[in-house]
């Protein structure tokens, strides 16, 4: 198999993780939530949403605190998909401190979609 690249046999980081919120593999999903790079904890934030549990659950709220703002708005719509109504207690107590506008006004819609 000389020639195949690391991508082709491995395939590519984002597929895995959207095909692994969507088996609800959290435990995997959980190896890259502190990533280095913001696009993988964004991907793994999106992810979550498409899986159940108190496992994504709990790992979204942890990503609410991530420092870079697309993660944590990933992390706040991924709330408003998995229709947990309990999120809405962290996402008020994260309205208060959050100064990016756009994870603000996504904090807001997740609010009023989960009300």
């Amino acid at each position: 198999m000389k020639g195949v690249g690391f991508t082709m046999l491995f395939g590519d980081k984002f597929s895995k993780i959207e095909n692994w919120g969507k088996k609800s593999k959290v435990e995997k999903l959980k190896k890259f939530a502190d990533n280095r790079d913001p696009k993988i904890r964004q991907a793994v934030a999106r992810a979550l949403g498409d899986s159940k549990g108190d496992e994504a659950f709990n790992l979204l709220v942890l990503l609410l605190r991530d420092p870079d703002a697309t993660v944590r708005q990933a992390a706040v719509e991924s709330f408003g998909y998995l229709g947990e109504k309990r999120a809405i207690e962290h996402l008020r107590h994260l309205i208060g401190r959050e100064s990016d506008d756009a994870v603000k006004k996504a904090i807001e819609q997740t609010i009023k979609k989960l009300s």
